[in-house]
């Protein structure tokens, strides 16, 4: 018994050490037990060689082998052996070589579970909070760590925790500016990751994470989710993978439901399910199937196989669709005579040209019609994709009377309307297109719209091209504002065969 140990006791045992300024302390019995200096109201109720290092005031060990309390005030290790606690106000309820270097943190069990917290010096405006829980497993890490070359303001906030399994990690090492870490949870499993082991560049966040559990999944990013599976990995903020193996989803408000090797790697992206499945584009959608590729904003592969919506809100369907027009509905049965899947030989599709225009009846009376209303948008002039491919062609079209300019004769009015269907063949042969005469199906006109007509060209790009032109008693305005205005809308059917 050292020096001002004022109201200490050991009870019994054998070889039980108390040092000096260890005051109010207790070693109830067991062997080699060490209270040693400066740790005050602290007490061993029994084991082998349990040690209170320093300043490790008003904490408990139960009892135990080769236990170890340095710097923890108000800490516990129940019992276990060779635990060890070196931060405040947290606990080790057994197991063996556990760690816990972090305030207010929690190991249930296990083995070589660790939680550590450690701020370097030389770090400007840093600070950490720790608060993990590892239930129990083997070789768990919750790491919560700021290196000594961490820039200004790097934090972590903490709250992190481990259910159980083996080798899962959570948390960051902090090695750069406004970084942070925490609210992660790692249920169980085997080698899952929720944040970064070496650290990563200025202002990353890696917060709100939780893997379910199962084999190799990996998370970095915000409030993201990794129901189980294997080896799936999700990055960026707001994204799932809800299970399955080797599925990726690493933008923002990313999704993959479940299936194998499947990827939503652009923002707000979804693969529901299916196998070697990419939705690529932003928006984009797979809802299953297999080798089906979502590329261009907007579009969708509904299910099926080897099908393709690589065009702006394109949907895709079948086996071998290939929707490559803004807005192209396509589908296609899969298979070729030789057997196998087909490059695109042939598929049927369906597309939307519109246009709005304010006409008169002399210098400006046509509308041209595009996919996106205007021209603006990659993929929105009707042209075959390829040089070898040809379109059996039907046209549904509808234009009406909007508003009316001045000088409006002949009864025209707003809501008359005109409609019509035209059959015909579109070809491009050798990079060369070509339009066949077409064929009048059906034609409805108010009288007033009757002098209005649809044509059909082959444009300067090898496209077609499908112009309005207004009728000839339009308002003859000279600005805008006193021309009649229109609206035009073409609804296009597609049987398309390439060679």
């Amino acid at each position: 018994m050292g020096l001002n140990n004022d109201h200490s006791t050991i009870g019994g045992g054998f070889c039980n050490v108390m040092y000096n300024d260890a005051c109010g302390s207790f070693i109830g019995g067991g062997c080699c037990n060490l209270v040693d200096v400066t740790n005050c109201i602290s007490s061993i109720v029994g084991g082998f060689k349990n040690t209170f290092s320093v300043y490790s005031h008003c904490s408990f060990i139960g009892g135990g082998t080769l236990n170890d309390m340095s710097c923890a005030c108000s800490s516990t290790i129940v019992g276990g052996a060779s635990n060890c606690i070196g931060a405040s106000f947290s606990s080790i309820a057994g197991g063996k070589f556990n760690q816990i270097c972090g305030l207010y943190s929690f190991i249930g069990s296990g083995c070589e579970n660790c939680i550590t917290n450690f701020c370097g010096t030389g770090s400007a405006g840093y600070y950490c909070v720790n608060a993990g829980v590892i239930a129990g497993g083997l070789r768990n890490y919750i790491n919560h760590c700021i290196t000594s070359s961490a820039a200004y303001n790097s934090g972590i906030f903490g709250g992190n925790a481990i259910g159980g399994g083996i080798c899962n990690y959570v948390g960051m090492t902090i090695s750069g500016s406004y970084q942070s870490s925490g609210y992660t949870t790692i249920s169980g499993g085997y080698c899952n990751t929720a944040g970064l082991k070496n650290g990563g560049p200025d202002e990353l966040r890696v917060q709100g994470i939780t893997i379910g559990g199962g084999y190799s999944n990996c998370a970095v990013g915000n409030f993201l989710t990794i129901g189980g599976g294997f080896c799936n990995c999700v990055a960026g903020d707001y994204s799932t993978i809800g299970g399955g193996s080797y599925n990726t989803a690493i933008c923002n408000s990313s999704t993959v439901g479940g299936g194998q090797c499947n990827k939503s790697c652009n923002d707000s992206s979804t693969v529901s399910g299916g196998v070697f499945n990419t939705a690529s584009g932003c928006n984009s959608s797979i809802l299953g199937g297999r080798c089906n590729v979502a590329s261009a904003e907007g579009s969708a592969v509904l299910a099926g196989f080897y099908n393709c919506a690589c065009a702006c809100y394109s949907v895709a369907s079948g086996a071998g669709a290939f929707s490559y027009l803004y807005g192209q509905s396509s589908s296609f049965s899969g298979y070729n005579v030789f057997g196998g899947i087909s490059p695109v030989i042939a598929q049927s599709s369906k597309i939307t040209a519109w246009g709005n225009g304010s006409l008169n009846s002399t210098t400006i009376r046509q509308i041209l019609l595009y996919l996106d209303g205007d021209g603006s948008r990659a993929g929105s002039t009707i042209i075959p994709n390829g040089s070898n491919r040809a379109w059996n062609v039907t046209v549904n079209w509808i234009a009406a009377v909007k508003s009316l300019g001045v000088g409006t004769t002949g009864g025209l009015a707003v809501g008359d309307v005109i409609t019509g269907t035209d059959a015909f063949f579109f070809k491009k042969v050798a990079g060369v297109s070509s339009i066949s005469s077409i064929n009048p199906l059906d034609l409805n006109s108010d009288a007033s719209m009757s002098s209005a007509t649809i044509t059909y060209n082959v444009g300067a790009s090898e496209d077609l091209q499908i112009l309005f032109t207004a009728p000839t008693t339009a308002g003859n305005g000279t600005t805008a504002p006193t021309r009649t205005y229109f609206r035009v809308m073409a609804t296009i059917q597609l049987t398309e065969v390439n060679w």
